[in-house]
C-alpha cells in the first residue's frame, strides 16, 4: 500500500502513532500509512502533502499494483508509478499487467 507524505510543523523531528517511530527528514516531511493519517494531522500538527496525479497520455491507460510495486516492464519498456502509485502504461500492456497484480483505475 502506498505510503503517505506528512508535512511537519516547525521544530517537529518526529512522530509517534502507538509503538511506530518517524523521523523527521531533512526535507521536513515523513512517509506513514493511511490508517496513521488522523491522529498525526489532528493532535500532531502535521499536513497532508499534495499528491501530484500521473497524467495519461492518448492511447496509454492508467494501471496500479495490487501488492505495492513501483516498477514494471512491458514489451521491453520499463515504467515507473508516479507519486500517487499509478503507472502510465502502453494499452496492449494492459491485460498482461492485469495478470500480474495490476489492476485498471
Amino acid at each position: 500500500m502506498a505510503k503517505i507524505t506528512l508535512k511537519a510543523s516547525k521544530g517537529t523531528d518526529e512522530a509517534n502513532f502507538g509503538t511506530d517511530l518517524h523521523r523527521v527528514g531533512n526535507s521536513g516531511t515523513i512517509q506513514v500509512e493511511a490508517k496513521e493519517v488522523e491522529a498525526l494531522v489532528s493532535k500532531g500538527g502535521f499536513t497532508i502533502v499534495p499528491v501530484e496525479e500521473t497524467p495519461i497520455p492518448m492511447g496509454f491507460v492508467g494501471v496500479r499494483s495490487t501488492g505495492g510495486a513501483i516498477e514494471c516492464s512491458f514489451g521491453g519498456a520499463s515504467y515507473t508509478a508516479g507519486e500517487d502509485g499509478v503507472f502510465s502504461v502502453p494499452a496492449d500492456a494492459v491485460v498482461s499487467l492485469l495478470d500480474h497484480g495490476f489492476e485498471t483505475i
